[in-house]
């Protein structure tokens, strides 16, 4: 993660599942996932529509906690050599799903497509040790994105692409009296 050239198709990935997690939460609360939007600076934005508060707070907790459940799905599948590829058969399903219905602009249709392709590739053309070390690879950048990003759970405030308004854990201060704590602990420790 920490080199670009190597790094960056695993970052844009972790963003592509951390909307896709906001997305997901919306369709299983009972909103609607509209589209989505990664942008070539590493973000993204998930336009999803909820009702109440609940459903809120699963959209921002889905996005929050997406990747590290799709990178623990892909660790467990991808234990065995025989169910590596299959795991990655799955994310290359669940990239090209987002392509044909969720891609909310040329970039994200892109850079999603090309994941789909280049993960269905390796599931079909490649060895079982090599499926197996690229899902665990894949599974492993999933599940650090909240460390590498671990500022972002103090955020108030995100801008992506021309959207500037509140981030994940801002909402979730203005829902939640927990994280509205935990998101104001680092003006604490300054003190």
């Amino acid at each position: 993660m920490q080199v670009p050239i190597i790094g960056t198709p695993f970052v844009l990935l972790s963003t592509w599942v951390h909307e896709l997690g906001h997305g997901l939460g919306a369709i299983m609360s009972g909103g609607e996932f509209d589209n989505m939007v990664i942008t070539p600076k590493l973000s993204g934005l998930a336009h999803t529509y909820s009702g109440s508060n609940f459903e809120r707070v699963v959209v921002l907790l889905g996005g929050l906690l997406g990747p590290a459940f799709a990178g623990a799905i892909m660790l467990i599948l991808s234990r065995r050599l025989g169910l590596s590829k299959l795991a990655l058969l799955l994310l290359a399903l669940a990239l090209s799903v987002t392509v044909m219905i969720w891609a909310g602009d040329m970039f994200t249709c892109i850079t999603v497509l090309g994941f789909a392709i280049v993960v269905g590739l390796v599931a079909l053309r490649t060895k079982p040790f090599i499926q197996t070390i690229f899902a665990h690879i894949i599974a492993i950048s999933f599940c650090l994105n909240a460390v590498r990003g671990f500022h972002y759970f103090f955020m108030d405030r995100a801008d992506v692409g021309s959207y500037s308004g509140q981030s994940d854990t801002g909402a979730l201060a203005q829902l939640s009296f927990l994280t509205y704590f935990v998101c104001r602990l680092p003006f604490f420790w300054r003190v």
